[in-house]
C-alpha cells in the first residue's frame, strides 16, 4: 500500500476543502494518504511532523496554486516554505531524479505560477475528466499503455538507389503527391459542377423561365467562377459603399483575427476562444438569418403583368421586409452605386462562411478543457459547422443575384426572322433581352404590352436571328 503525503498552502477554506476531499478519495481508494487537517496539533510540533511525513511517504503530491508559489518564495517561518526546502533539497541531493515529488493542480494554473523546481516534470491536471485516473496510475503503478513483447529483427534488402531522377523515397513521394491530386480533382469534380448547377438555376429563378439545358463545361465554368468570386467579392466587400455590408465585413475579419492571435493569451486563451466561438455563435446565427432575407428572389411574375418588376411595393414596417425591399431594389435599378452594392452582399457570404469555418477550427484546435467547458466547447463548434453549411447553401443564388441579377443585353430582330415580332420590338412596344447564357437554346424574353404573343420567353433555333444592342441593362420596368 502506498503512502502519500500532500504539501499544500492554506489558500482559503474552500481550497482546504478540495485537498481534504482529494485525500479522502485516495484513502478510500487504497492510498494511505496524509494531510495536516488529520493531525490538527502533533505533540512534537509542525517541523518535526513534517519532517517525518516527508521521511515516510513513497509519494509527496504538491498542489500547485498562486498561493503555493507566492509562500514558498517569501521569507520567513511560512511552513510551505519549510516543505519546500526540504524538498528542493532532496532534488539536489538525488541530481534532479525525480521518482516520487508530484506536482498536481486542482484549476488550471499557468506554468509561470509554478515553483521552478517543479517545472520539469509532469504535472497531474485533477479537473481534467482522466486526471484522477492518471495520477492514481502513477501511486499505484499501473501505466494505461504497456508496451508489448520485444519481436525479432526484420531483415530489409538493400536500398537500390535510381541512377537518375533522384531517390526512390523521392520518387515514392512524388507519385503520392499526383495520386492525392488526382483524388482531389477528381472529388472536386462534382462539388464544382453542382455548384454551377444551382448557380444556373438561381439564375433561372430570377427570371422566372424553366430550367434549361446547359453543356457540362458550362456548368463547370461557372461552378468554379461561383467559387472563385466569392473570394475576391469579399475583398471588395471591405471597401464597400454601403456601411452596414462593409461593417459586416469587418466584424468577421475582426472575429478571425481574434481567433488567431488568442494563443498568444497565455493563460486567458481558452475563455478568450469560448467568448468568441459564443458570440459569434449568437451574432452569424442573427446574421444569416437576414442574409438569407435579403437574397429573397424577385418574382417577374408578380405585379401588373407585362410591366417589369415588382418588389412588394411599399416595405412593410418589421426590419426584415425592409432588407428584403432594398436588396431588391439593388436589384431592379440600374446604377453604378447598385451595382456595387450586389457584388458587395455577394462576397459577404464569403466572409460568413469563411468566419464560421475558422471559428469551428479554432474550438477543434482549443485542446484539453474541463468537463463542462469541453462540451460547451464542442457545441459551439458544431454550431459554427451548421451556420457554414446552411450558409454555404446559398451561394448559388448569391452568384446568380450579384452576376446577373436582371441585367440582359437587349436584343433586336433581323429581317425575315418574325415580322410582327421585329415591328413591336422596333417601334418599342415590345422589348426583348437575351437570357440564353450558354443554354442548349437561343432564349428571348419579351416585355411590354404590344409583344404580339404576349410577354415570355420565345425560343429561336437561330442565334444569327438577333442583333444584341449594346450591354447588358436591367429589364425594362415598362416597355409599351
Amino acid at each position: 500500500m502506498p503512502r502519500v503525503f500532500i504539501s499544500y498552502s492554506h489558500d482559503s477554506k474552500d481550497h482546504a476543502v478540495k485537498v481534504r476531499k482529494l485525500a479522502d478519495r485516495l484513502r478510500r481508494d487504497g492510498i494511505d494518504c496524509m494531510i495536516d487537517q488529520y493531525e490538527p496539533d502533533p505533540s512534537e510540533g509542525w517541523p518535526h511532523w513534517v519532517d517525518r511525513q516527508l521521511d515516510k511517504a513513497d509519494f509527496v503530491l504538491i498542489v500547485c496554486t498562486a498561493g503555493y508559489f507566492l509562500k514558498a518564495k517569501e521569507p520567513g517561518k511560512s511552513g510551505v516554505r519549510f516543505e519546500m526546502t526540504l524538498l528542493v533539497q532532496e532534488l539536489s541531493d538525488g541530481g534532479m531524479n525525480n521518482g516520487r515529488i508530484l506536482p498536481v493542480v486542482l484549476e488550471d494554473l499557468d506554468l509561470g505560477l509554478m515553483s521552478r523546481p517543479l517545472r520539469p516534470y509532469t504535472v497531474y491536471r485533477l479537473y481534467l475528466d482522466d486526471g484522477y485516473d492518471t495520477l492514481y496510475r502513477r501511486l499505484t503503478n499501473q501505466p494505461a499503455v504497456v508496451p508489448p513483447d520485444l519481436g525479432s529483427i526484420r531483415a530489409l534488402p538493400p536500398q537500390v538507389v535510381p541512377e537518375r531522377g533522384g531517390s526512390a523515397r523521392s520518387l515514392l513521394s512524388r507519385q503520392a503527391l499526383l495520386i492525392a491530386a488526382g483524388v482531389a480533382s477528381f472529388a472536386l469534380f462534382p462539388v464544382l459542377w453542382l455548384c454551377g448547377q444551382k448557380s444556373l438555376q438561381a439564375r433561372e429563378s430570377l427570371l422566372g423561365i424553366e430550367a434549361q439545358t446547359y453543356s457540362t463545361q458550362h456548368v463547370l465554368i461557372t461552378g468554379v467562377d461561383a467559387a472563385w468570386s466569392s473570394f475576391w467579392r469579399g475583398l471588395l466587400t471591405i471597401f464597400s459603399q454601403h456601411s452596414l455590408l462593409r461593417g459586416s465585413a469587418l466584424v468577421c475579419l475582426g472575429t478571425i483575427f481574434c481567433l488567431t492571435v488568442s494563443r498568444h493569451f497565455g493563460r486567458l486563451r481558452r475563455p478568450a476562444v469560448l467568448a468568441v466561438l459564443a458570440a459569434g455563435a449568437m451574432a452569424f446565427s442573427l446574421g444569416g438569418g437576414f442574409y438569407v432575407i435579403a437574397l429573397r428572389a424577385t418574382n417577374l411574375n408578380a405585379g401588373d403583368s407585362g410591366r417589369g418588376l415588382y418588389c412588394g411595393g411599399q416595405p412593410g414596417r418589421n426590419l426584415a421586409d425592409l432588407v428584403a425591399f432594398e436588396t431588391c431594389s439593388w436589384m431592379t435599378n440600374d446604377s453604378p452605386t447598385n451595382e456595387e452594392h450586389r457584388q458587395s452582399l455577394s462576397g459577404l457570404l464569403g466572409w460568413l462562411v469563411a468566419t464560421c469555418s475558422w471559428a469551428a477550427w479554432s474550438g477543434v484546435r482549443l485542446g484539453p478543457l474541463p468537463s463542462l467547458a469541453s462540451r460547451l466547447r464542442w457545441f459551439l463548434v458544431a454550431v459554427h459547422i451548421l451556420l457554414a453549411v446552411f450558409l454555404l447553401r446559398f451561394l448559388p443564388l448569391a452568384y446568380a443575384y450579384s452576376t446577373w441579377g436582371l441585367r440582359y443585353p437587349p436584343v433586336k430582330l433581323k429581317a425575315g426572322c418574325g415580322e410582327a415580332l421585329a415591328a413591336a420590338i422596333g417601334n418599342g412596344s415590345c422589348c426583348a433581352f437575351d437570357i440564353s447564357e450558354g443554354a442548349a437554346q437561343n432564349l428571348l424574353l419579351l416585355r411590354g404590352k404590344g409583344c404580339p404573343e404576349g410577354p415570355g420567353v420565345v425560343t429561336f433555333s437561330n442565334s444569327q436571328c438577333f442583333v444584341r444592342q449594346g450591354g447588358p441593362q436591367i429589364i425594362f420596368l415598362g416597355c409599351g
